[in-house]
């Protein structure tokens, strides 16, 4: 069958939007405290997205994931931050409004790992300043507080 580039073009973004749309599904769907494979089960969610290019609608989907379960093992960082990073630094102010709202451990690893990147010295000065607010929180869950502040104290360290 031959198709014409419009009507190939119109079939690629719908594959593409069903792509998207399965991943959010399949992701909304998982319940962590009934699978005994989490970061096996998120793999085999990612593999849907590794042909896709623009992400970005994603982003919502994954960050609430970590913030509705922040105790669970989605990696050391796991597909779910690769597949974020995918897109540097697009991804970069969901994670700061992530980290505002609801810090949780993966999303402070990701910022860290922002910082360890080629940052102007104004973004730097900002992503380091909102992790130290993390480390000093009372809000904030013990062990976040002492990865945040770990995170800002190797930044302050290396980078002096």
């Amino acid at each position: 069958m031959r198709f014409r580039l419009s009507t190939y073009s119109k079939l690629y973004k719908k594959i593409m939007k069903n792509n998207l749309e399965q991943f959010c599904s399949a992701l909304g769907d998982l319940q962590p405290n009934n699978s005994d494979h989490l970061v096996a089960d998120l793999y085999d969610i990612v593999e849907l997205l590794d042909n896709e290019k623009n992400i970005s609608s994603i982003y919502e989907p994954v960050f609430n994931f970590l913030e509705t379960y922040p105790e669970e093992d989605v990696g050391n960082p796991g597909p779910l931050v690769h597949l974020i990073e995918r897109n540097n630094p697009e991804h970069i102010p969901r994670l700061v409004h992530s980290i505002k709202q609801k810090p949780t451990y993966m999303c402070v690893i990701m910022l860290s790992r922002v910082l360890n990147s080629n940052l102007s010295q104004e973004d730097y000065s900002h992503y380091l300043s909102l992790i130290k607010t993390v480390s000093e929180s009372d809000s904030v869950d013990e062990i976040i507080k002492e990865n945040a502040k770990e995170v800002y104290d190797f930044q302050i360290e290396n980078n002096s």
